[in-house]
C-alpha cells in the first residue's frame, strides 16, 4: 500500500510519534514538507520503498548537517584557543621583558639581580628563544 499525505499527517499526531518528532525539531508545520521529500516519484502518495529510501536521505542530511555544524564548532573554538595562546604568550614574552630588565637594572647598580634568570632554569634569551622557536 502507499500512504496519502493526509494519512501521513494523521498518522504523525499519535503521541508518541509526536514526542519523537518533537526531540528531533520537527515542527508540525514541516510535516507537508517532508511528505514532499518522501513522495519521490511525485504523485501524492509514498509507498514503503519511498518511505525507507526518504528515511534513510534525511538521516544522511541530518548526519551531514550535525558534521557541518561540529566543523564550524572546531574552528571557532579552535581560533579562540589559538588567541588565548597568542595572549598567554605575549604576558610570558613581557614578563621575561620585565626579568630581564629589572636584571640589567640590578647589574647596572653593581647587585646581584635578586631573581636571577640562571636560577629559575635559564636565560631569559634562552626562554624567549624556546617560545619564538615553539611557533608561540
Amino acid at each position: 500500500g502507499t500512504l496519502t499525505v493526509d494519512e501521513f499527517v494523521f498518522l504523525l499526531k499519535d503521541e508518541e510519534v509526536k514526542k519523537r518528532l518533537e526531540f528531533c525539531d520537527v515542527a508540525p508545520g514541516q510535516l507537508r514538507q517532508i511528505f514532499g521529500w518522501l513522495d519521490s516519484d511525485d504523485n501524492g502518495s509514498i509507498s514503503l520503498d519511498e518511505l525507507c529510501e526518504g528515511v534513510s536521505n534525511l538521516k544522511e542530511r541530518a548526519i551531514h548537517k550535525d558534521t557541518l555544524m561540529m566543523g564550524s564548532l572546531l574552528r571557532r573554538t579552535g581560533m579562540l584557543i589559538s588567541s588565548r595562546i597568542k595572549r598567554i604568550t605575549q604576558e610570558v614574552d613581557n614578563a621575561f621583558d620585565r626579568a630581564e630588565a629589572d636584571c640589567a637594572k640590578e647589574k647596572s647598580r653593581g647587585r646581584a639581580p635578586r631573581h636571577s634568570p640562571v636560577v629559575r632554569g635559564g636565560s631569559v634569551y634562552t626562554a624567549k628563544a624556546e617560545l619564538q622557536r615553539s611557533g608561540t
